[in-house]
């Protein structure tokens, strides 16, 4: 055995079993409470780490939702934009398109009294026509090309002078 130097003022007397047993109690009760204390310490510090990372968890949920609500909101302006540039389009097309239509039917009916004009103008001058073979015996003779000079078979229409 080892021995040691003992300082006789701390034992007077040597400690009976019960006193050593009371000593080790109290002392593992006071070490018991001391790491309760400390459990009780680093739980509430785990507990506060927790709460500030479930906070700023939720900061930026919170955040990414208004992100997100704001880009829903300019998606739906967007659309309503869209919307009315998209009427405002089409009314100028039809616009365009009416404008057409009536220049079109302006051409259409300039066309048609043109072609009713030459209708009438043939019908007027059908009279004057060599279509039959007894208009041809009676116009067409040989005192037609007897002579060196022009000569017509009597028919004088407005444009008989430009022949």
């Amino acid at each position: 055995l080892h021995s040691y130097p003992i300082n006789l003022k701390y034992f007077s007397t040597k400690p009976t079993p019960k006193e050593v047993s009371k000593k080790r109690s109290t002392y593992k009760q006071q070490l018991s409470e001391l790491r309760n204390v400390w459990h009780d310490e680093h739980q509430t510090k785990l507990d506060i780490e927790a709460a500030k990372k479930r906070e700023e968890k939720r900061q930026i949920v919170l955040q990414k939702a208004i992100r997100l609500r704001e880009r829903k909101l300019q998606s739906v302006q967007n659309i309503k934009k869209d919307k009315e540039l998209k009427a405002a389009a089409m009314l100028k097309y039809k616009e365009h398109i009416t404008k057409n239509n009536l220049i079109a039917e302006k051409n259409e009916n300039i066309v048609k009294e043109q072609y009713q004009e030459l209708y009438k103008d043939l019908q007027n001058e059908q009279k004057n026509w060599i279509d039959t073979p007894e208009k041809v015996e009676l116009y067409i003779t040989e005192s037609l090309f007897s002579s060196d000079q022009p000569s017509t078979t009597g028919i004088n229409t407005s444009t008989s002078e430009n022949w």
